[in-house]
């Protein structure tokens, strides 16, 4: 059974209200209880944290087909960590790569430049 599974959308909100700054993430949802939201909270700071590391060594990330594979693997990587991601027995590997997606088209659009046009540094 899984205890704390989260929608991609709880966790794409996750990670844009940490990018924004805010507070963290406002999922008033009867079906998260508090340590979840925290859970999922630190997911996408620690996400959002490694992600910026790796923007930051690669100059002009979208140019090549090798920089853009490697912050896709470090999404993927990040999120099917036992240490670092998702709960591991709450998402298989087709949930795992359906989040990477969504996660990386994200990043596409509001991480094309360093620093973000869409994010404040």
């Amino acid at each position: 059974m899984k205890r704390s599974s989260f929608t991609v959308s709880q966790i794409m909100e996750a990670l844009k209200r940490v990018e924004a700054g805010l507070a963290g993430p406002e999922l008033n949802r009867p079906e998260l209880v508090k340590e979840s939201v925290e859970e999922l909270r630190e997911i996408a700071i620690g996400l959002l944290a490694t992600l910026k590391a790796r923007l930051a060594k690669i100059s002009n990330w979208q140019a090549t087909e090798v920089n853009r594979d490697s912050v896709r693997l470090t999404i993927h990587d990040y999120l099917y960590s036992d240490a670092t991601g998702l709960p591991v027995d709450d998402y298989d590997e087709e949930e795992v790569e359906m989040l990477t997606d969504e996660v990386y088209q994200h990043i596409w659009r509001a991480h094309s430049t360093l620093p973000s046009l869409v994010y404040a540094p």
